[in-house]
C-alpha cells in the first residue's frame, strides 16, 4: 500500500522516468513538471492509481513539427481521480486537429474534465484545448475565428480600386453633358477629393479552415478617402486621357482587427458620345498598395503586406437633351479587377494569396439640367457577380483555404452639381443602401 504524496515539484527532464510498484500517487497541490523545451519526456506510473487534489498541476512541452504537435506525456497505469490543471509550454505552434497524446491511461478510464488546460490556451490564431478520446487525453489545436479577418486585407485592395474608379466615373458622367459641344481648348483637366464611410458584411456566417468549422463575423466598417486627377485631350465627341491618384482605407472588424491600406494608382481612359444617342467609355487602371494589419489581442498580431490591383471597366449607354435642357442619361457597365498580394505571417499562420478576382456590374439613371452648374440626381445599382477572395493558410505542413464573400447588391442615391457645358465645380453627396451601406462626399472641378 505504498503512497507518494507530491506537495511540491516533481521534475522529469531526462526522457522516460518510471515509478514501479507504487500503489497510489497523490498529486496533492503539487506540480509534475516536464517543461524543458523538448517534448520527449515521460512520467510512467506503472500499476499506480493517480489522485489529484488541491491545485494539482502537470507541466508539458508542446512542440509543432511539420503538420503535427508532439508533447510530453503522463502515463497512468491504474485509476484516475480528481482534477489536474495542465500548464503547456508551446513551441513552434501549428494547427493539429488530431492532437498530441498527453495523458495515456492504461485502463482507458479518463473522463472529460479531469485534465484542464489553464494558463495560455492560444498562440496567435491557434487555439489549444484538451479532448478525451478512448479514455485518453489529447491536446488539439484549431484555428481561431479571428483568422477570418485576414480576408478583409484582400477586400480593401479590391475596394480601393473601385473607389478611385468611381471618382473617374463621376467625372465621366458629368463630362457627358458637354458631348456635341466644341471645346474651347483640346486639353482638359479635372480633379476630385472624396471621402466615404461604408459598412458591409454579415455577422452570422460560418467558415471552415483545417477541417474546423467555426462562426465568423464578416462585417467590417471602413473609412475611405482619396484624391484623383486627370488630364485629357479631345474634341466635341471624344476624349482620351490619363489619370492618377492617392487612396487610403481604414477598417475595423467586430473582433478589433484594424486594417489600413494606402497607395496610389495610374491609368488611361477614353470616351465617345454625342448630344443625343449612344455613348461609350473605358478605363484601364493599376493600383499599388501597402497594408498594415494589427490586432492587439493576437500574439504576433502584426503584418505589413504589399499588393496591387489591375482592372478594366467599360460602360455603354444612351442620353438625350442639350444645352440648357433637362438631360437624361441611362447606362450600364462592368468591371473586372485582379489583385495580387504578397505572402504574410499573422498570428503564427502564413497567408498566401496568389490572386483575387472581382467582376462587378452597375446600371444607372441620371437626370441633369445642362446649365451653368449642371445640377443632377442619380440612382446607381451595383452587383458583385464574382468575388474570388480566397486565402491559402499554411500551418506547418498543413494547408487549407479560407473564402471571403462578395459585397452583394446595393443602390447608391446621389445628388449634386457636375459642372456646366464648359466645365466648372464638381460637388456631390451620396448614400448607399442594401447589402452595402454607407455615405460619402465628393468635391472637385473639371475644365
Amino acid at each position: 500500500a505504498d503512497v507518494l504524496n507530491n506537495t511540491g515539484t516533481l521534475t522529469a527532464f531526462t526522457g522516460t522516468s518510471t515509478i514501479n510498484n507504487l500503489e497510489t500517487f497523490n498529486n496533492a497541490g503539487g506540480l509534475i513538471d516536464m517543461r524543458n523545451g523538448v517534448a520527449t519526456d515521460r512520467v510512467v506510473l506503472t500499476n499506480s492509481n493517480y489522485v489529484a487534489t488541491g491545485n494539482a498541476r502537470l507541466g508539458l512541452d508542446v512542440v509543432g513539427t511539420g503538420g503535427v504537435n508532439t508533447a510530453d506525456r503522463l502515463v497512468i497505469g491504474g485509476t484516475t481521480t480528481g482534477t489536474t490543471n495542465v500548464l503547456a509550454n508551446f513551441i513552434n505552434p501549428v494547427i493539429d486537429t488530431t492532437g498530441a497524446l498527453i495523458v495515456d491511461s492504461t485502463l482507458n478510464n479518463l473522463a472529460a474534465g479531469q485534465f484542464v488546460l489553464t494558463g495560455p490556451t492560444s498562440q496567435g490564431l491557434i487555439n489549444y484545448a484538451i479532448q478525451v478520446r478512448g479514455g485518453d487525453a489529447y491536446l488539439v489545436s484549431t484555428p481561431d475565428a479571428r483568422a477570418y479577418d485576414t480576408v478583409f486585407v484582400g477586400r480593401q485592395a479590391r475596394d480601393l480600386w473601385y473607389q478611385s474608379a468611381d471618382a473617374y466615373s463621376a467625372y465621366a458622367t458629368a463630362r457627358r453633358v458637354s458631348f456635341g459641344q466644341e471645346r474651347s481648348h483640346p486639353l482638359g483637366i479635372w480633379a476630385q477629393l472624396y471621402g466615404e464611410r461604408q459598412t458591409a458584411g454579415d455577422r452570422n456566417r460560418t467558415a471552415t479552415a483545417f477541417g474546423t468549422t467555426f462562426a465568423v463575423d464578416d462585417r467590417i466598417r471602413t473609412d475611405f478617402r482619396g484624391a484623383q486627377v486627370g488630364l485629357d485631350f479631345g474634341a466635341a465627341n471624344f476624349v482620351i486621357g490619363i489619370t492618377g491618384g492617392y487612396e487610403r482605407a481604414h477598417g475595423t472588424s467586430d473582433f478589433a482587427t484594424i486594417i489600413t491600406t494606402e497607395g496610389y494608382n495610374y491609368g488611361a481612359y477614353a470616351q465617345f458620345g454625342m448630344t443625343t444617342g449612344l455613348y461609350a467609355g473605358a478605363l484601364v487602371k493599376r493600383d499599388d498598395y501597402r497594408t498594415v494589419l494589427t490586432n492587439g489581442a493576437v500574439l504576433n498580431g502584426y503584418a505589413n503586406p504589399r499588393s496591387h490591383s489591375t482592372g478594366v471597366e467599360g460602360e455603354i449607354g444612351f442620353r438625350t437633351g442639350g444645352v440648357d435642357n433637362l438631360n437624361f442619361d441611362i447606362g450600364a457597365g462592368v468591371a473586372y479587377v485582379r489583385s495580387n498580394m504578397n505572402t504574410f505571417n499573422f498570428g503564427n499562420i502564413a497567408f498566401t494569396q496568389d490572386k483575387m478576382t472581382s467582376v462587378r456590374g452597375q446600371v444607372h439613371a441620371r437626370a441633369t439640367f445642362a446649365g451653368p452648374i449642371a445640377p443632377f440626381i442619380e440612382a446607381r445599382g451595383f452587383h458583385e457577380f464574382r468575388d474570388d477572395n480566397n486565402y491559402r493558410l499554411n500551418s506547418g505542413l498543413s494547408t487549407t483555404t479560407l473564402d471571403g464573400n462578395g459585397k452583394g447588391t446595393w443602390v447608391r442615391l446621389e445628388a449634386g452639381i457636375g459642372g456646366g457645358i464648359n466645365g466648372g465645380p464638381l460637388l456631390s453627396a451620396w448614400a448607399d443602401v442594401g447589402d452595402t451601406q454607407g455615405y460619402g462626399l465628393r468635391a472637385g472641378f473639371r475644365f
